[in-house]
């Protein structure tokens, strides 16, 4: 009885065009997607040739087996393309003979576990940092006001010294991994990830440098740096509604505008582009670091479409900036402390529900993917503002001592270095694996924590050498350039607040 359901079922999906499930039997009659030979005892053989290799399967007549290929490979949210292998072969002693076995390798069960789905829909923890320098920018100029008066001349400034703040540790990594990182290591897949990213740092560079990398889609250079591009300009945007719009009125409307264009935006460029509502991490985007997904090119990476959790980020530090000045109290409101304490689970929640978007279904309604797009980054932000906000205010002291802890501090330091460095880090591992490695949970977890410890202990000398320097030269010559007075409050202010 079983075996005929599953007939059916699977006839059922063959005439939608699209299957989602596939027994083991039928599973491992496709040939595995990776499949590498040694790497190591083929290159200490005498004239040793290590080839890789990448093709897609045909067939000259009708083949079920390649229907079947095909039509598993369209659910791309969760299946890898079957009908292309990637494929490492000793030529020097497997050529002639080389054939292809079974593979207890599968796709990513990760699929099936529930928390999962928390994890591949957290990239809306990205607005986090959209919010944070939205607030620091809008709270760091309220407290200057307090002492200087601003002028259109200060935008050029305050944009020069945010660059001079992020590209010192940036370009040095640029530089790297342009010339020396390809002479670090061989393996496999070296030349696929790390000479071939090297090619194109060499050619576009410049992109990188000035700021625009985000909206260039052809080259993969630190391809995590489309965020610095992306916090560039709103940090400009930020800079010029700060300093230039005084008025308290003027502000609000101001602020209301873009906020509404930051929601409209995603949803319009979703509905237009018939993208996805959220960056599917699925596993074949992730082989290319999603530089081929076209929702993370036109919608996860650019500025205009992170508009929303910037001003949000905004008009929290107007906010706490005027509470501040008021001497607000947040004891009367003890009583909706449960209100609070719901905040971030909430978040996680709203996390969650985007699995909706990876389970075996049809591709939703543009309609669906278009509303959420929109309106899921500014109600995710929004709420961790909210809990960011009453963090500040200590409405709940465990959270706020868990926060202020000081073994916090070292790793707060080194977060920028570590986060420019860390794809660097990730492509050196998997250019220099000679072996495959099972998609296991506990594998998958050991490596990545693995690589998180590596890139902060990487990011410890180019902090101590780099970063640290070049920033204490900033902050000496912007103080010789606007005056000692505006440093001197800022540090003042910093301890009341503490």
């Amino acid at each position: 009885m079983q075996k005929i359901i599953f007939v059916l079922v699977l006839i059922v999906h063959f005439c939608r065009g699209i299957i989602y499930r596939l027994n083991d039997e039928m599973y491992n009659k496709m040939p595995p997607v990776f499949q590498f030979e040694d790497y190591e005892p083929c290159m200490s053989e005498p004239d040793g040739v290590y080839c890789m290799t990448k093709f897609a399967l045909v067939s000259d007549t009708n083949s079920e087996l390649l229907n079947m290929i095909h039509n598993f490979s369209k659910h791309q949210v969760r299946h890898y393309n079957h009908s292309k292998l990637h494929y490492g072969v000793c030529l020097t002693t497997t050529c002639a003979e080389y054939y292809y076995n079974g593979d207890e390798n599968r796709d990513l069960r990760v699929y099936d576990i529930l928390p999962y789905h928390t994890f591949i829909n957290g990239t809306l923890v990205v607005q986090v940092f959209f919010l944070m320098t939205g607030f620091l920018l809008a709270f760091t100029v309220q407290m200057k006001s307090e002492k200087m008066n601003f002028t259109w001349v200060m935008i050029p400034i305050e944009i020069c010294r945010r660059w001079l703040r992020l590209t010192p540790v940036y370009a040095v990594v640029l530089a790297i991994t342009s010339t020396w990182l390809r002479f670090f290591g061989s393996g496999p897949m070296w030349n696929e990830e790390v000479v071939k990213e090297a090619e194109d740092c060499r050619c576009i560079a410049w992109r990188n440098l000035l700021y625009i990398n985000n909206y260039f889609d052809d080259k993969q250079c630190l391809v995590q740096a489309w965020y610095l591009a992306a916090d560039m300009q709103l940090y400009c945007l930020g800079v010029f509604i700060c300093l230039m719009v005084t008025n308290s009125t003027v502000r609000k409307v101001v602020l209301s505008l873009l906020f509404a264009a930051g929601v409209i935006i995603p949803a319009v460029v979703t509905y237009v582009k018939d993208l996805d509502a959220v960056l599917i991490v699925s596993p074949e985007t992730c082989i290319h670091y999603f530089i081929k997904d076209p929702t993370f090119n036109y919608v996860y990476k650019r500025g205009h479409t992170n508009l929303a959790g910037f001003i949000i980020g905004l008009s929290m530090g107007y906010i706490t900036y005027h509470l501040l000045r008021i001497n607000f109290n947040v004891e009367k409101y003890k009583k909706h402390l449960w209100i609070y304490q719901l905040l971030f689970p909430t978040t996680l929640i709203i996390a969650w529900l985007g699995s909706v978007f990876f389970r075996d279904a049809p591709r939703d309604s543009i309609y669906i993917r278009a509303l959420y797009a929109g309106i899921m980054k500014p109600v995710s932000t929004l709420l961790l503002a909210l809990f960011i906000l009453g963090a500040i205010f200590k409405c709940d002291k465990i959270t706020r001592n868990i926060l202020e802890w000081r073994r916090w501090v070292t790793p707060a330091r080194l977060s920028y270095s570590a986060y420019v460095l860390h794809l660097s880090v990730i492509r050196t591992y998997i250019g220099t694996s000679e072996t495959q490695t099972n998609a296991l949970f506990l594998n998958m977890a050991f490596t990545s924590i693995s690589m998180v410890i590596l890139a902060f202990l990487l990011a410890t000398p180019l902090w101590l050498l780099v970063e640290a320097p070049a920033n204490e030269l900033v902050r000496m010559t912007f103080s010789l350039l606007i005056g000692a007075q505006e440093t001197k409050k800022t540090d003042g202010v910093r301890l009341k607040i503490t």
